[in-house]
C-alpha cells in the first residue's frame, strides 16, 4: 500500500498563495482547530453559520468552524479570492464541489483534527481517530471483506489495522461519491500496491483505483484515493 507521513509536510498557513495542483498532482491539508480562529464565523455563508448555531455545544461549534473556515481558506489560497466568496453545490448523493468545477476536493474530521485533498480530478479522503472500538472483532466481521478481516487479525496491533481499513474504504466510497448506506464489504481494500478494484455495482466511472494511507504523526489514522495514480503528492501542515 502506498503510504505518505505529514512529517515530511510543508507548515504553510490556511491564508496561503501556493499554486493550484496540476493535472496529475494531488494536495493533501492536515490542520487542527487551533489553527482557525473562533471569529472565523465570518468566513462561512448563511446556510454553514445556521448550521453551526444547531450544533449542541459549544466545542462541536468550534470545531464546525475549523473544518468548514479551514477549508474555505485552502480553496480560495489557490483561487485567488475571498474565502467568504466560495460557492459550494452538492452532488445528488450529498458530496460537494465548486460551482465553477475548477478543483475537486474532500474534506473528513475527526476531533479537532481536518484532513482536506485537493486534485484536478474527483478524490476522496477519510480520518479517524484511534480509539478503543467495542466488539472490535464482530463489527470488522460485519463490514470487512476476507482478506482485510485475516489481516487484522494477523496484525499485531488489530486496533490500527481496523482503522486503517475503515479510512481506506470510506476515502473510496467518497472518492465514488456513495452515501455511508453502501456496503463497506463489496470493497477490498487489502491488495498491496496500484490498483485497488472498484465493485462494479458502484457505477464508477473507473473499475478500479489508486489509494494511499497518510500517517499523521497524531492518535489519528487516515487514507486518501484517487481515480488516477497521481505523479506527485504534495502535503500541507495548515497553520
Amino acid at each position: 500500500m502506498n503510504e505518505y507521513t505529514f512529517a515530511q509536510a510543508c507548515a504553510t498557513s490556511l491564508t496561503h498563495n501556493q499554486s493550484p495542483p496540476i493535472d496529475g498532482e494531488l494536495h493533501v491539508w492536515l490542520w487542527t482547530a487551533s489553527s482557525v480562529g473562533d471569529d472565523s464565523t465570518t468566513i462561512l455563508n448563511a446556510e454553514e453559520r445556521d448550521r453551526c448555531s444547531r450544533l449542541a455545544t459549544p466545542e462541536l461549534r468550534r470545531r464546525f468552524i475549523a473544518s468548514h473556515a479551514g477549508l474555505r481558506q485552502v480553496l480560495a489560497g489557490y483561487l485567488n479570492g475571498a474565502a467568504n466568496d466560495l460557492a459550494f453545490h452538492q452532488t445528488p448523493a450529498g458530496k460537494p464541489h465548486l460551482g465553477d468545477g475548477t478543483l475537486r476536493f474532500n474534506l473528513s474530521h475527526s476531533a479537532d483534527v481536518n484532513l482536506l485533498a485537493v486534485a484536478t480530478a474527483e478524490v476522496g479522503a477519510d480520518i479517524e481517530r484511534a480509539r478503543p472500538v467495542t466488539s472490535l472483532a464482530s463489527l470488522a466481521a460485519r463490514h470487512f471483506a476476507g482478506l482485510e478481516l485475516e489481516a487484522m487479525r494477523n496484525s499485531d496491533d488489530p486496533l490500527h489495522s481496523f482503522f486503517q481499513t475503515w479510512t481506506r474504504k470510506e476515502a473510496v466510497i467518497k472518492l465514488v461519491g456513495l452515501g455511508l448506506a453502501t456496503s463497506l464489504q463489496d470493497l477490498d481494500t487489502s491488495p498491496q500496491g496500484d490498483p485497488i478494484s472498484v465493485p462494479a455495482a458502484w457505477k464508477f466511472q473507473k473499475n478500479c483505483c489508486w489509494l494511499a494511507d497518510l500517517a499523521t504523526d497524531l492518535d489519528h489514522v487516515a487514507a486518501v484515493a484517487s481515480g488516477d495514480k497521481p505523479h506527485t503528492v504534495r502535503l500541507f501542515r495548515g497553520e
